[in-house]
């Protein structure tokens, strides 16, 4: 059964015990949960903290909600919290060790994409890369942040090109914490034009089918990354 918290705990606690309940199968794949005024009342908070708590892991993929039915344990829950429990295991890690994990991860992701990617998918590439160029050169001799979304959007492309399911896993697991610090880039109209040279470079060598070039300009793309991280 939920256990009673503190008034003062914030939902990332009940959260925690609503993953606890399914993880060990007392609330199981496919049931409903209580509505939210008995959560709230069972675990001593109010329903607003019960709300959050649910939207955030809905967000996740663990709970879904059928409006005028209630909320629902998914058939992929156990699998989301265990994606859940590997980005807990990951995120004491460094930078410098997420750095190298993901040179270990994505560099071969861009040397598969070379050899597996169809020309849709190079089409694609080539789209996501003129979006994130542009990004990039708006307000061009300004420190400003490096374009997150954009950016995203041109390395996940890459990885689905790879069509390697358990490294496009991993990589967004690892994604997660990486996110943390790449938020805080920030680039310069130097650091800026070598990003765009970076970029295309990848670009280049997987629409080419170079599986090799790719790597190494992924590598080098990932390495100035992580030098301009650490000189601003």
């Amino acid at each position: 059964m939920p256990e009673r918290v503190k008034k003062m705990s914030l939902y990332e606690q009940i959260s925690d015990q609503i993953i606890h309940l399914i993880d060990t199968n007392e609330w199981p794949v496919g049931s409903q949960l209580p509505n939210e005024l008995l959560l709230a009342e069972e675990f001593g908070v109010s329903r607003n903290c019960v709300r959050e708590a649910l939207k955030s892991l809905e967000l996740y993929g663990i709970l879904f909600s059928h409006p005028g039915r209630g909320t629902f344990v998914s058939t992929e829950a156990h699998s989301h919290i265990e994606n859940m429990k590997f980005i807990d295991s990951i995120s004491g890690g460094s930078f410098r060790e997420l750095i190298e994990a993901r040179i270990a991860t994505e560099c071969h992701l861009a040397r598969l994409a070379a050899e597996w990617g169809s020309d849709e998918e190079k089409d694609e590439l080539e789209r996501v890369f003129n979006l994130l160029k542009n990004d990039l050169l708006q307000n061009h001799d300004e420190i400003r942040p490096s374009p997150v979304q954009s950016g995203y959007a041109f390395h996940d492309a890459i990885a689905h090109m790879a069509h390697n399911d358990l490294l496009y896993q991993f990589l967004q697991k690892l994604n997660v914490e990486i996110d943390k610090h790449r938020r805080n880039l920030k680039l310069d109209a130097k650091d800026t034009d070598t990003m765009i040279a970076d970029h295309y470079l990848i670009y280049q060598a997987i629409r080419e089918g170079n599986a090799e070039r790719a790597r190494e300009a992924m590598e080098t793309h990932i390495a100035n990354t992580y030098r301009v991280f650490i000189s601003h």
